[in-house]
């Protein structure tokens, strides 16, 4: 059954690299040109709803870490 999957893909996760620092993204990352797209574009909203005291909301806004939102931040606007 499905829980049954799950606790097995954690013990898994646990054999391969417990103990280990990984970073999991939030939702489902894709590396097709579409979805490269479409992170081009939510990064360029998130830069222009950024007013310096809203981390927070748009993390909760974009489903994203705050790592990830100055990450974005310090992107230059070519990439």
């Amino acid at each position: 059954n499905e829980q049954e999957r799950k606790n097995h893909f954690i013990l898994r996760l646990c054999e391969e690299v417990g103990g280990e620092h990984i970073y999991l993204p939030k939702g489902i990352m894709s590396v097709s040109p579409t979805s490269q797209a479409s992170v081009r574009a939510r990064n360029s909203i998130i830069k222009s709803e950024f007013n310096g005291r809203n981390t927070r909301e748009l993390c909760k806004k974009y489903k994203v870490s705050q790592q990830v939102i100055y990450k974005i931040l310090r992107q230059k606007d070519d990439k």
